[in-house]
């Protein structure tokens, strides 16, 4: 069975605040196509880079 993908805007506002209290501002967020185990799966923009 093919689970429907919740989109970030679709996340109840407490939902939000508790990933940006970790994240930081998100800029923008797109959910990722495919799959079937998630309902979510989002590729957020914080403005961060990753330290290689």
């Amino acid at each position: 069975m093919v689970t429907i993908r919740l989109h970030w805007s679709d996340l109840p506002g407490a939902a939000r605040k508790a990933i940006t209290t970790t994240t930081g501002p998100v800029n923008g967020a797109g959910t990722l196509p495919g799959g079937y185990n998630s309902e979510i799966a989002v590729r957020f923009d914080t403005g961060h880079t990753l330290d290689q």
